[in-house]
């Protein structure tokens, strides 16, 4: 598949690569490619994303370092629903 959601990628280990952006001072935006079969999933998708950098961005020191890249928003959201 050449175009991943952000919560399905296996090559960027967001888990890492999110607060090490922020610890460093980036300000500027996240940009991250799009994948959908209409627009419904496009904005799904979209909003997957924003959950996972954002959390990623704010919170990151509550998941596990070793987390696969594809289990990061699942566990995102167990978190969330405690």
């Amino acid at each position: 598949m050449e175009h991943q959601p952000v919560w399905m990628n296996n090559t960027i280990n967001y888990r890492t690569v999110i607060p090490r952006i922020r610890d460093v001072g980036f300000r500027g935006p996240i940009i991250c490619e799009l994948q959908g079969n209409d627009i419904d999933q496009c904005i799904k998708h979209v909003l997957e994303a924003k959950e996972l950098i954002t959390f990623l961005w704010n919170r990151d020191d509550e998941i596990p370092l070793d987390i696969k890249p594809w289990r990061i928003l699942e566990y995102i959201r167990k978190l969330e629903k405690k």
